[in-house]
């Protein structure tokens, strides 16, 4: 008998920092595409706090958080520049856990962040790095509008060799 999911979506409270850095860890460990690895984010559990607190004093910076029950299973977020002159330009990154990979858990995140960035947030432009042999994740973001503006030859190291990292746009219009 296998157990039913049910998918919850939410912004973080700063309840829930152990439970995110523990997370970082899990999903770092089960992938090569994303900046960090099984060491997850090198914050304190305090850092973390305040970053989840922060997220609600700028209207470019935003968090979404899938779970199923009580366990973290995807993270979406977007980071604005708080510097004047690039604050309408915001850093997208989103994670799953891989037993959830290919459910759609991504494609959910990413139309709600990209809802949030037109309905709530100053950023008119939306901006990534994926690491260019990730096909799955390159699809969904040209699915959602996003558009290869240039490549980072070698920029990161996987294994014993290197990959190019893609990066890609998306303009927001109102």
């Amino acid at each position: 008998m296998s157990k039913e999911r049910e998918i919850t979506f939410a912004l973080p409270v700063k309840d829930v920092a152990k439970a995110l850095l523990d997370y970082s860890k899990k999903v770092g460990s089960e992938t090569d595409f994303l900046s960090f690895g099984a060491e997850g984010l090198r914050y304190s559990v305090a850092q973390e706090e305040l970053f989840i607190e922060s997220l609600y004093e700028n209207e470019n910076q935003y968090m979404l958080l899938a779970k199923d029950g009580d366990e973290i299973i995807a993270v979406g977020s977007i980071a604005g520049s708080l510097h004047p002159k690039f604050s309408h330009r915001g850093e997208l990154g989103i994670s799953v856990l891989k037993s959830y990979w290919g459910q759609g858990i991504a494609t959910v995140m990413m139309e709600e962040m990209l809802d949030w960035v037109r309905d709530y947030s100053t950023l008119s432009r939306v901006e990534l790095e994926v690491v260019a042999i990730n096909k799955k994740a390159r699809r969904l973001y040209e699915k959602c509008g996003f558009e290869e503006e240039g490549r980072l030859k070698n920029g990161v190291k996987i294994g014993d060799g290197y990959e190019d990292i893609v990066l890609m746009a998306k303009m927001i219009e109102r």
